[in-house]
């Protein structure tokens, strides 16, 4: 996965429209945040639509799914390994 959407992983832990996950990472153009880093994360599992019977509605908001969450967990823990290693 990409920072990018490391990043997002980290920041859809409660629902978040499109405009707030653009802001978040720093993204202006729409498409390719949507191809490149949101359309992955949505066909892992990893992020679900909040109305999925209207992709298109302007109140769309994007939040981790069970899977997302543990691999938000397991990544935050892979930080701290980490970051233990390097005081050694």
């Amino acid at each position: 996965m990409s920072d990018v959407q490391w990043r997002l992983i980290g920041f859809a832990d409660v629902p978040r429209s499109m405009a707030e996950l653009m802001t978040h990472t720093g993204f202006n153009h729409r498409p390719h945040f949507v191809t490149t880093h949101l359309e992955p994360l949505l066909a892992g599992g990893v992020l679900r639509l909040t109305l999925p019977d209207k992709p298109r509605s302007p109140k769309q908001q994007y939040v981790l799914t069970d899977i997302g969450v543990k691999l938000k967990t397991m990544h935050g823990q892979a930080g701290v390994a980490t970051e233990q290693e390097a005081e050694q």
